[in-house]
């Protein structure tokens, strides 16, 4: 039923690799071009113990990003196969989501099982929104991370009239701080590099700045139109993934974690990111183009728990695509352990 979109017009399609994260589709509880709440999709993806972004990911385990890729995708996939997009010339794009992650995910987690579920869907005119309820299960059946999500397919117009989010009084503060100089190649060897590197600089950090007295930091990116994300994430239609700029925030707070010395005399530290067994809450109302100049991520450190060989530090955060501030995270939460 899509065929016409091989040689006219434009339709939402799965990222391109390195970003396409579903090795097979292996059950659909309806049939093509019918929409039903309820609707269900299982969908498999095959850990490769060599894949790029474990050698990116500072911990050599599997970003978040990644996950919630593998988690999101079938998502897409299921809404199309149930016809939310024939109309064509629509975009498709992340709203919120709110879940959990229960494990860390290694090289040798061999293949992961993908279920997700319509829950609802609604139209107003040219616009449809689609909820979904999605696990992800390792070879043994164990939860690794479940979400509930929303999407929506919009038209391009829809697009460009986006206003961001709300204000939010504290963190349009700091983002107008003043820029200061920040010495942090000492914690350089922690964070991601390559394709998973989000932050290029630190230019305010307050070890005890924030609501909670607790630690403040500013990082930026400088928008590349020639990005590997933008030729993978869509085809006719290159947007920065949500999924990267939610990592682009774990990872602001896991150099505040850091930068506050908290892995002060540990001989193996060991950063979670995502912290397992805590939540993570996101909305997303705007979005990266290539034709943006600066991505600008502000982390706020709410909590930092003291726990056995470690602790777990909680923050907030948000993300502009130049001055529009698109995304933000209600809580997210890394653990730091001492594996020595």
């Amino acid at each position: 039923m899509y065929k016409p979109f091989d040689t006219r017009g434009i339709v939402p399609r799965l990222p391109q690799p390195p970003y396409h994260m579903v090795s097979r589709i292996t059950d659909v509880s309806t049939r093509p071009g019918h929409a039903v709440e309820g609707a269900g999709v299982t969908a498999e993806y095959d850990v490769v113990e060599d894949d790029w972004y474990f050698d990116d990911n500072a911990n050599e385990k599997m970003p978040f990003a990644v996950l919630s890729e593998i988690a999101l995708q079938p998502c897409g996939w299921l809404a199309s196969h149930c016809g939310f997009a024939l109309s064509g010339d629509l975009r498709f794009r992340n709203l919120q989501g709110e879940g959990n992650v229960y494990r860390e995910i290694g090289r040798n987690s061999g293949c992961l099982t993908i279920s997700s579920q319509l829950t609802s869907f609604s139209r107003v005119g040219p616009m449809t929104i689609v909820n979904f309820d999605v696990d992800v299960r390792d070879a043994t059946a164990a939860l690794m991370f479940d979400l509930k999500t929303q999407f929506g397919f919009f038209p391009a117009a829809a697009l460009a009239r986006q206003a961001g989010l709300p204000a939010a009084l504290d963190f349009e503060s700091a983002f107008e701080l003043p820029v200061e100089t920040i010495d942090d190649a000492h914690i350089i060897q922690h964070m991601p590099r390559g394709r998973m590197k989000m932050i290029d600089t630190v230019d305010f950090f307050d070890p005890i700045g924030g609501q909670s007295g607790l630690g403040l930091m500013r990082g930026r990116q400088e928008v590349d139109p020639h990005a590997w994300y933008f030729k993978a994430h869509f085809f006719q239609d290159p947007v920065q993934p949500g999924s990267l700029g939610l990592d682009a925030i774990c990872q602001l707070l896991a150099r505040a974690v850091f930068m506050k010395g908290l892995a002060d005399g540990m001989t193996r530290p060991h950063l979670e990111t995502l912290a397992t067994e805590a939540p993570i809450c996101w909305t997303y109302r705007g979005q990266v183009m290539p034709d943006k100049e600066m991505v600008t991520t502000i982390v706020e450190v709410v909590a930092v728990r003291k726990e056995a060989g470690g602790y777990l530090i909680e923050g907030r955060g948000s993300l502009w695509s130049d001055k529009l501030r698109v995304y933000e995270v209600k809580s997210m939460s890394v653990r730091l352990r001492d594996l020595g």
